[in-house]
């Protein structure tokens, strides 16, 4: 046992290796002992600093004055058992607040830190905005890829956008300068220094403050890292009846050992657009032989896209209509006048268009956010003598917004998105109907009216980030259990 100066009684417990000299120590044998600690109140922080420093023969270096002036203050009851030196050292200095740095036999002391922070995101923001107009009178125009107005005149009817900003950075940024600074700080600590291009924070400021914002990163860095496989099915089915309200999704509950549950989605012009939740044990072919019983089923896509926690997904399936549009200038110079004719190329785009994003909790439960929009020519496309479009075609559109939250594995179920289209079945006689002059004796046109419903079965899957990914992770089967 040995007493230092100012009634400071510290017990150094030695291993036998070393046996129990009580020589003056040096950096490294103090690196291997434990230490049973009896601090009173007379003592300030610079009293223990220095008596530990002389014992341990540490060279000592206080970097400011701040940090100076808290050594400086009194210490309090403090009382350790077998703890070793950087426990003794974060006891007496990180838990009141002033760091330290013990580097072979140097202890640096100082009050402000500063320090930098890795946080791999990609520079910049994302940001998609969906829009879909519903109009009550005129014809549905393609002026542009995100809405559809009126051709022509006053139109009246809703508007339904739906919007996307991820600013991922400026986000951060807002909840960095936050934390840092709390009410009952002494210290305000500057903004942040934020490099997006390569992924770093710097931060000065406390010991207190550094922790909150490693914690903070260290959290945000494990939920950004977090993946998401999302398996999507996107179906057409068919109805004879014209009259169909489209499917008798109440059927789908009498399939057996298969729960369902109901969620309503937000949308536009489509009253009767559910999702439906079943668990895992729904296989696809059950669902499939189940929309089976209701139409015609036909597979449009089965796109499979991987993802980051908190990042849309975008799905697109169509095509994309490009049309001309020729414009000319007249310039009159000298007595004469001069022509010059310009064209210019826009598309529009027919088909689906489906964002979703992942958002996976701590319990691992998965919210998505789903918006769907189709979209589709109203009208045959028409085209001039040189083969041409020369205007942009009439566009329906319909669009959906559900936010669900499922497990891994379960799927959602989107419906309700039912189109109609009027086309012509021709039947004929073979041979004799195609004869000229007289085919019409021998054929017969029926105008008939074609319903359609989409239906998109979503199912999310958590990519453990410990294994490799396998093509069954991925959605597909084994090409032994295909050839059975």
């Amino acid at each position: 046992m040995r007493f230092f100066k100012k009634n400071i009684q510290i017990v150094i417990i030695w291993s036998l290796f070393f046996g129990l000299n009580l020589q003056p120590l040096q950096a490294n044998r103090c690196s291997t002992q434990m230490f049973t600690v009896t601090l009173d109140s007379a003592l300030t922080y610079s009293d223990v600093i220095e008596n530990i420093a002389d014992e341990c023969g540490l060279t000592l270096l206080v970097k400011d004055k701040e940090a100076k002036k808290r050594l400086q203050e009194s210490l309090y009851f403090v009382k350790l058992h077998n703890a070793s030196l950087r426990e003794f050292l974060d006891v007496i200095l990180t838990e009141n607040n002033i760091g330290y740095e013990l580097d072979d036999n140097k202890l640096k002391i100082s009050y402000l830190n500063t320090k930098s922070f890795n946080l791999h995101y990609i520079s910049g923001g994302r940001e998609g905005t969906s829009t879909t107009s519903v109009n009550s009178g005129g014809k549905s125009g393609g002026g542009s890829d995100s809405s559809s107005s009126s051709g022509g005149g006053d139109s009246l009817g809703i508007t339904i956008t739906s919007t996307d900003n991820f600013q991922f950075w400026s986000k951060i940024s807002a909840e960095l300068a936050s934390l840092i600074n709390r009410p009952e700080d002494d210290y305000k600590a500057p903004q942040p220094i934020i490099n997006q291009e390569a992924g770093m924070i710097t931060v000065t400021g406390t010991p207190q403050q550094l922790k909150r914002v490693s914690s903070y990163i260290d959290d945000i860095s494990e939920q950004l890292k977090r993946q998401v496989l999302i398996d999507v099915n996107i179906l057409s089915i068919s109805f004879d009846d014209s009259a169909t309200t489209g499917i008798e999704w109440s059927q789908l509950y009498s399939l057996q050992n298969v729960a369902i549950s109901t969620q309503l989605s937000r949308g536009g012009g489509v009253p009767n657009s559910k999702a439906l939740v079943a668990d895992g044990s729904l296989q696809i072919n059950d669902m499939l032989k189940f929309l089976k019983t209701q139409g015609d089923v036909r597979s449009i896509s089965n796109p499979k896209v991987l993802t980051l926690n908190n990042q849309p997904a975008l799905i697109s399936v169509g095509n994309e209509l490009f049309y001309k549009i020729q414009s000319g200038s007249s310039q009159s110079s000298g007595g004469g006048v001069a022509t010059s004719n310009s064209e210019e190329v826009k598309s529009v785009f027919a088909g689906i268009l489906l964002d979703i994003t992942p958002e996976i909790s701590e319990d691992g439960a998965i919210t998505l956010k789903i918006n769907p929009s189709i979209s589709d020519t109203l009208d045959a496309v028409q085209r001039d003598n040189t083969g041409s479009r020369s205007i942009p075609p009439d566009l329906s559109r319909k669009q959906i917004s559900s936010v669900v939250t499922i497990e891994d594995g379960q799927h959602v179920i989107l419906g309700g998105l039912i189109s109609s289209k009027t086309g012509t079945k021709i039947s004929k006689v073979p041979l004799l109907g195609d004869l000229p002059l007289l085919d019409h004796l021998f054929k017969r046109e029926v105008k008939i009216n074609n319903v359609e419903e989409l239906v998109l079965i979503i199912t999310p899957h958590i990519i453990n980030r410990e294994k490799e990914l396998s093509l069954e992770d991925l959605g597909y089967r084994k090409l032994q259990d295909e050839e059975k």
